[in-house]
């Protein structure tokens, strides 16, 4: 089997789903199909990772470690989803990589 391919089964449970609050307000909106992306994240498509994170996630689903998905939704936004070890949640979040809030320290507290 080739590893950096999608399976056409589900390889793992996905658990709850947490979602960050500006995800709830996007599938509540019905723009962003959540349970799609976690059916693609079950299934070994990872989206736009690099083999290296591929193969760690092919690892991680035979060996119960986190796995992890970056689905590019828009120029701007990535959707992020973790499963936790022991399967019991997966995460979901948007990161916007371009923008500096996200990347510029912050000394205050």
């Amino acid at each position: 089997m080739d590893v950096t391919s999608p399976s056409s089964q589900t390889l793992f449970d996905c658990g709850d789903v947490i979602t960050s609050p500006l995800v709830a307000e996007l599938v509540e909106a019905n723009e962003l199909d959540l349970q799609g992306f976690l059916a693609r994240h079950a299934r070994g498509d990872w989206g736009d990772i690099g083999t290296e994170l591929c193969l760690a996630n092919h690892a991680a689903v035979h060996k119960k470690g986190y796995v992890l998905s970056f689905f590019p939704i828009s120029e701007a936004l990535i959707l992020v989803l973790c499963t936790e070890l022991d399967r019991g949640e997966t995460t979901a979040m948007l990161i916007a990589p371009q923008d500096p809030r996200l990347w510029s320290r912050s000394d205050s507290i």
